[in-house]
């Protein structure tokens, strides 16, 4: 083995705490002296679900409604993520009302994409 290959054990450390980050975001880094490195489950099983869920089109089959559907509220979350969270809640870039707001919020709320408190900081 050449001398700057990394040995296989910090390579795999290195690898799971890359995997760690992609679930959780604020994920702590294995390399640092971290006391507890473990993963959120509870915040990470509801995504695995999801993507397993999309397995199902297996079984149950594809329609014209649903692809319709999807794309739909894919488009109207993307706005909501990048229409509000971003251009109104961070930079305050227009004006809009309370209930406009609140709509917005909780679209992109349901996109999953941290909340409207987060973004706004």
């Amino acid at each position: 083995m050449p001398a700057s290959a990394p040995p296989p054990s910090s390579l795999a450390s290195r690898g799971l705490a890359t995997l760690r980050r992609w679930f959780d975001t604020q994920g702590r880094d294995t390399d640092a002296a971290s006391p507890d490195p473990r993963i959120d489950w509870l915040r990470a099983v509801p995504f695995i679900g999801m993507h397993l869920a999309c397995v199902a089109v297996l079984w149950v089959g594809v329609s014209l409604t649903a692809v319709i559907v999807a794309v739909a509220l894919y488009a109207v979350r993307m706005f909501a993520i990048t229409g509000f969270y971003h251009r109104y809640f961070s930079h305050r870039t227009f004006r809009t009302s309370r209930v406009l707001q609140f709509v917005f919020a909780l679209i992109g709320a349901s996109s999953v994409q941290r909340g409207p408190l987060w973004w706004a900081a």
